[in-house]
């Protein structure tokens, strides 16, 4: 079926019957009796006797046929059931040979996919295949002559034929079936009939291979060189597919021995059918609109469905894929219709190539339904000429009127960039008399402008000169600044004094800073404390100073010991220091944490800042109290939660701004985030405490890199 598929495909769609130039000469079936005179070009495939009896005695001359079945050598599917062929059996057959043919050499040939070995009156004259060599010792089904001389009168010959695998052959060899086909002709006519063939199947497969390859490829290198016409690559890939399938007749006829091979390759020629009318719808869409539309998808879904049932189910696939080459060619004709109705660009040229495969085909149609499913004529018939050339229109009249269409287009689109060139070189003329105008204006402007630009520079320079002496005078004066809030933060010997084991990473955003740090000793009281001020820079600066002032008189002067109390009465403070208890519209506050060490426990309060303990390999958050000290919307009396630790041997405390979590950085410029903050401190905090700022602080910059620093960052870690 496959076989018989591929020659109606190619007879019908792809132009013509290419078996119309493969043989020298058509020749309707002819009828023998069973003993026969022999003519030229006799076929055999009626006149056959069979038996599934192996006896090497069925090779005689003189042997009774009373049980021998008449078949014809196809071996249908009626005939194997009709015989239980079961894959090997003996074919027998009589011709009459007169004087004038005794003594020549005549020539039997066999169409088959199997093994047999063959006898003319009982004596041995070939083998073809390995006859009981299994599936790979098959003969490839093409022509296999054999060589005889006739001897006068009565001649026999019999065939000891083999196809194991005959029911694979019936299902897909088409007209092969289960058995052979044979034909005797003289010697000299075979060779003169095999010479032709090949000529002609060259001509035909490699002639038009190679004319569409070309074709292919010039449109292929069109578009290369010019991309917006997107219709060439569409073309080429149609030409393409075409020169394929011409080789393909080449290459199965006369390249590939294999028959396994060989029907793989016809197989993928099958396969790829449906995209052949993909890429001539696909032509046409790109010649007559400006996007896809939807009908192609659908179109395209339906060759993809009828490619994998040609895979899997070879039935439902060649009825998918003769209705898709209806729905092609209405649509191809719906849309020459609209193109011309639009009096659309090469509409006219692409219906006439369509419109003249259309009448070529019909013709070649009527004519095989008129002579009853054949083309036949003699090799010197005039119609048989005239039968050639309307193929070869048939063939050439779709690509053809394509190519010209494009080769229009193409000299139309020269054309127009011919005279678009003549236009840009006139208006470049007048574009360069214009630019020397603006040249000669622009020159005396420019005289007009270097006076205001000296003016203007000097003006500048004298501004420049002005605003850096008041930038000197402000930097100076925040350098001062600096000193100032330096010299109210503990030194590293009174930390030292208060807590010997501790360590403090500060780092200002600015010169000066909104965050600050105290460390306070009443008695056997010892302070830490750490303090981040709203703002940064100069205003954050001042609030830090009066945090400072307020802290030491708490603490020292009136004596408030408790962590939580310092930051009520802090809170209290600061509401009054900054006048927001007046309705003074004053936001300004701080967030501090207070630890407090005495004897072997330690006191923490804390307004909206965490502090950490890691002791013994574990991190443990004290989760602050929601509300900061100060602002105008707090209430002058706030109450702070105090947390009591007891002091073990190696323990870290930890208090900290939020400036080392909120900085931006990293590979994605995000910040760096309270869990990795402690995860770091839990990974350090068994250093050495220097160690432990260093790494912080490499840490911070490495992570900072380019980008700049976005708040105050300080951070105090205690040992105990």
């Amino acid at each position: 079926m496959m076989k018989g598929l591929h020659r109606i495909l190619i007879a019908v769609i792809l132009f013509g019957n290419l078996n119309l130039l493969a043989d020298s000469t058509f020749v309707s079936k002819l009828s023998f009796k069973l003993k026969s005179v022999i003519h030229s070009d006799t076929l055999l495939d009626e006149l056959w006797l069979f038996t599934t009896t192996s006896d090497s005695s069925n090779s005689r001359k003189n042997l009774s046929e009373k049980d021998w079945v008449h078949i014809n050598s196809f071996l249908s599917e009626e005939d194997i059931k009709k015989t239980n062929f079961k894959g090997r059996g003996w074919f027998r057959t009589t011709f009459f040979a007169d004087s004038d043919q005794v003594g020549k050499c005549f020539v039997q040939q066999f169409y088959m996919a199997g093994s047999c070995r063959v006898y003319v009156n009982g004596k041995f004259i070939s083998e073809i295949g390995e006859y009981g060599g299994g599936d790979d010792e098959r003969s490839d089904g093409k022509n296999e002559p054999v060589y005889f001389s006739p001897v006068f009168g009565l001649n026999v010959i019999a065939v000891e034929f083999e196809n194991t695998l005959y029911e694979h052959t019936y299902a897909d060899q088409g007209n092969l079936r289960g058995g052979f086909t044979s034909k005797i002709e003289p010697v000299g006519e075979f060779h003169w009939n095999e010479k032709n063939a090949f000529i002609q199947t060259a001509i035909l497969g490699l002639g038009f291979f190679f004319l569409f390859a070309s074709f292919g490829l010039i449109h292929f290198l069109l578009f290369l060189f010019y991309r917006e016409r997107k219709s060439n690559l569409v073309f080429s890939i149609f030409c393409f597919l075409l020169s394929y399938y011409f080789i393909s007749i080449f290459i199965t006829k006369y390249v590939i021995s294999n028959p396994e091979t060989q029907k793989g390759f016809i197989f993928s020629f099958y396969l790829s059918f449906p995209f052949l009318f993909i890429s001539l719808i696909s032509v046409f869409y790109s010649f007559f609109y400006q996007k896809i539309p939807k009908q192609f998808y659908f179109i395209t879904a339906m060759a993809l469905i009828t490619s994998i049932c040609l895979f899997s189910e070879y039935t439902i696939g060649a009825v998918l894929l003769t209705l898709l080459i209806v729905i092609v060619l209405f649509e191809v004709l719906r849309i020459m219709i609209m193109a011309n109705r639009k009096k659309m660009k090469g509409a006219r040229i692409i219906t006439i190539g369509f419109l003249s495969f259309i009448s070529f085909v019909s013709f070649l149609l009527a004519q095989i339904f008129l002579r009853d499913g054949k083309l036949v004529y003699g090799s010197n018939e005039f119609a048989g000429v005239i039968l050639v050339i309307l193929f070869l229109l048939t063939i050439l009249s779709i690509p053809l009127s394509m190519s010209i269409f494009l080769a229009w287009d193409f000299s139309q689109t020269n054309k127009s960039l011919s005279e678009k060139l003549v236009e840009v070189e006139e208006l470049s003329v007048k574009t360069i008399e214009q630019e020397k105008e603006k040249q000669k204006m622009l020159a005396e402007q420019n005289e007009v402008l270097e006076v205001q630009v000296e003016e203007r520079t000097k003006e500048i320079n004298q501004q420049k000169k002005v605003i850096e002496e008041k930038n000197k005078d402000i930097t100076d004066s925040i350098n001062y600044a600096q000193r100032i809030q330096k010299s109210i933060l503990p030194t590293d010997q009174e930390i030292k004094d208060i807590f010997k084991e501790s360590f403090v990473l500060f780092k200002p955003r600015d010169i000066v800073s909104g965050d600050f740090y105290q460390f306070k000793k009443n008695g056997d009281l010892k302070y830490a404390i750490l303090a981040d001020c709203t703002g940064h820079g100069v205003p954050g600066a001042l609030m830090s100073m009066v945090g400072s002032n307020l802290l030491k008189q708490i603490i020292l002067e009136r004596g408030t010991k408790e962590p939580n109390k310092i930051l009520s009465e802090l809170h209290k403070e600061v509401r009054s220091t900054l006048r927001q208890t007046g309705g003074v519209q004053s936001h300004d506050g701080m967030d501090a944490a207070i630890l407090l060490l005495h004897k072997k426990k330690i006191f923490i309060a804390s307004a909206n800042r965490p502090v950490y303990i890691v002791k013994e390999g574990i991190l443990t958050e004290l989760k602050p109290d929601k509300r900061s000290i100060g602002g105008s919307q707090a209430s002058d009396e706030i109450e702070f939660n105090l947390n009591e630790v007891d002091v073990e041997t190696g323990m870290m405390v930890y208090l900290f701004s939020d400036g080392y979590a909120d900085q931006f950085g990293g590979e994605a410029g995000k910040k760096f985030k309270v869990k990795n903050l402690s995860n770091l401190l839990l990974s350090i905090h068994t250093n050495a405490l220097l160690d432990q700022k260093n790494i912080l602080n490499a840490a911070f910059d490495e992570w900072k890199k380019h980008l700049e620093q976005v708040d105050d960052v300080s951070l105090i870690g205690i040992r105990f």
